[in-house]
């Protein structure tokens, strides 16, 4: 039987959020025989250091599908587990570790990844804060054949969309891999067809540095806008925090919605206190919406106002003086 009648053995590999549409649309694709899924092992989480399965393991859990935890893709246990499983194409997205040239050039049609930026702008490890960041008005996810580099192979096929303002690295993951997620399986078919990919522009790359938590401390000495991009940007993670004092020193507060406003004053400085949180910028000024305190649940600002017994006259970067007693 040629094998363009019959279906496409594809193994997948994926851990984060991001990866779940597209093994969805995989395992519900009619030409596609998925012959396996591969994820990080499960990792202690939380207070009490609990394991806790990926997003892939949570998602291949909850609909009943083998979900193989994947120690090393490099280790020889699992070379021979593809050599018995004979994928034409292994497709990997959000997956966590790096491939290794035997394994790129194992499947007949190759390694395909999905990277959720239009490259080669934003290679590397936080490509869609990084789109936040920088204030991009056009976005995407891009559909490669992996090779040696860091993001560096040829295109097949790119998503592209327009980036509203609204946009948080969590609301903007979601949508961008549900809708892109879309075009996979006819991808499939065109590569299984002969889809030659595109080489990259190597000269237009720039590439994305591991975000830390103490990026999300907020410097209100930043223009308004640079400030709010964060705050969509470090949402949920590691969040976008001030200090303001309180009876033990200080306490930690974590903006999670907020909006341009109008006015100036001194930086950090509450120019409006009451129905309305309004923040002076070193240019211009936001409007806090929701905050979550220092050992509380995300409350609306106006809440917090009324229900807190400290100062909030003056906000301070967390980075400046002694740490709060939770760090950012």
């Amino acid at each position: 039987m040629s094998i363009r009648k019959r279906k496409i053995k594809v193994y997948f590999l994926g851990s984060g959020e991001f990866a779940v549409p597209y093994l969805d649309v995989l395992a519900n694709c009619s030409s596609v025989e998925l012959v396996g899924v591969g994820t990080q092992p499960d990792r202690p989480f939380g207070r009490r250091r609990q394991l806790r399965p990926t997003p892939v393991g949570i998602f291949c859990g909850s609909r009943n599908m083998n979900c193989e935890r994947i120690e090393s893709v490099s280790s020889d246990e699992f070379y021979a587990r593809m050599l018995g499983l004979q994928p034409d194409l292994l497709v990997v997205v959000s997956f966590g570790q790096i491939l290794r040239e035997r394994i790129l050039e194992f499947p007949r049609l190759g390694c395909l990844n999905v990277h959720s930026s239009l490259l080669p702008k934003y290679r590397g490890a936080s490509p869609i804060t990084s789109m936040i960041l920088g204030g991009d008005k056009i976005g995407g996810v891009t559909f490669m054949r992996m090779d040696k580099g860091l993001d560096t192979g040829p295109i097949y096929d790119v998503y592209e969309t327009e980036l509203g303002d609204h946009f948080t690295t969590q609301s903007l993951e979601k949508y961008l891999s549900e809708e892109s997620a879309l075009m996979l399986p006819e991808l499939i078919t065109r590569i299984v067809g002969g889809l030659e990919p595109t080489p990259q522009d190597h000269s237009k790359a720039c590439v994305t540095r591991k975000i830390k938590k103490t990026d999300g401390s907020i410097l209100w000495n930043e223009d308004s806008a640079t400030v709010l991009r964060k705050i969509r940007a470090y949402y949920p993670w590691p969040g976008s925090a001030f200090r303001v004092p309180s009876k033990g020193g200080f306490s930690l507060i974590k903006i999670t919605e907020a909006k341009l406003a109008e006015g100036s004053g001194e930086p950090g400085h509450s120019i409006e206190l009451g129905k309305r949180w309004i923040v002076a910028c070193g240019k211009g000024a936001i409007e806090i919406l929701k905050v979550i305190p220092e050992g509380s649940r995300e409350m609306n600002a106006g809440d917090y106002l009324r229900g807190f017994g400290g100062k909030t006259e003056h906000l301070e970067n967390v980075l400046d003086g002694p740490p709060a007693a939770g760090t950012v």
